[in-house]
């Protein structure tokens, strides 16, 4: 069980240095932690749950790093794939909305040029 606590101590410690905490204070301000609660929190005696609901942890930090201390601490932002299927099909869908909007103005000039001839 000790390493378990070792594990939950190194958490709080690199998520304090991630937040530039520095001290059981800083914990208080920054987590809304109870001072009497703060030095257990510096011990690794905390709810990794509870923590997880503050923003600022839920934004950034991996949900399985904060449970276990393994793995990345950072959540690993995914790249946006572009779908180049849709990409052709909207290319396509511009190219028809263009010829139809040149045809449109060409009816359009010559029922302009009908009626000035009136």
């Amino acid at each position: 069980m000790r390493a378990n606590r070792d594990k939950q101590r190194e958490v709080i410690v690199k998520l304090m240095k991630y937040f530039n905490i520095n001290d059981a204070k800083g914990l208080q301000e920054q987590f809304g932690v109870t001072e009497k609660n703060a030095p257990g929190w510096l011990a690794g005696f905390y709810d990794p749950i509870l923590l997880y609901r503050i923003p600022a942890v839920a934004k950034d930090i991996n949900a399985e790093w904060l449970l276990t201390g393994d793995g990345e601490m950072l959540k690993v932002k995914e790249p946006e794939v572009i779908n180049t299927s849709v990409i052709e099909l909207l290319k396509k869908e511009n190219e028809r909305l263009e010829e139809a909007l040149h045809r449109a103005e060409a009816r359009y000039d010559k029922l302009l040029e009908k009626y000035l001839e009136k």
